[in-house]
């Protein structure tokens, strides 16, 4: 018993408390992470942290459990996409006649304005990265998208 309480306490004394900021290197098939001070991690990526996997080279936020030079993601955010501006990240959901993005950063609804929105709309259900600019309350209008994690129930 006393066993189990002392490594629990030992777990939780290593989950990061703030988040660290730094960027994502990928190197031989693995994705890892250099902090603002020049310390290199190796990532675990479970859960929507996979997304993680495609988004070498952005500005992230990272939260999570630190064992070593390993850490596993519990909590995440892009702060800096590749071309240096804030993306939106989430899940691509329709409504009504709209697409519409959950965005991650803010917890809200984001309307999409896209040129190619037939070609988004096969991305329904998919978490993607979004680089526009925003022309309206919560619309957003699309400048770039990618699917960063499919959706395992997509066709």
């Amino acid at each position: 018993m006393a066993r189990t309480l002392i490594l629990a306490l030992l777990l939780m004394a290593c989950a990061t408390h703030a988040p660290l900021k730094g960027v994502l290197a990928g190197s031989e098939g693995k994705m890892g992470f250099v902090d603002a001070d020049g310390g290199h991690w190796d990532l675990v990526l479970t859960g929507d942290a996979r997304a993680l996997e495609v988004l070498g080279g952005c500005g992230v936020e990272l939260e999570g459990l630190k064992v070593g030079k390993r850490l596993t993601v519990v909590d995440w955010r892009v702060t800096a996409a590749p071309d240096g501006s804030a993306p939106f990240i989430g899940p691509l959901r329709r409504h009504g006649s709209n697409l519409v993005l959950e965005d991650r950063t803010t917890n809200g609804l984001l309307v999409l304005e896209a040129k190619s929105s037939a070609e988004m709309a096969t991305a329904v259900g998919d978490m993607v990265m979004v680089m526009g600019f925003v022309v309206g309350p919560h619309v957003v209008r699309v400048v770039a998208w990618s699917v960063l994690l499919e959706n395992e129930n997509s066709p």
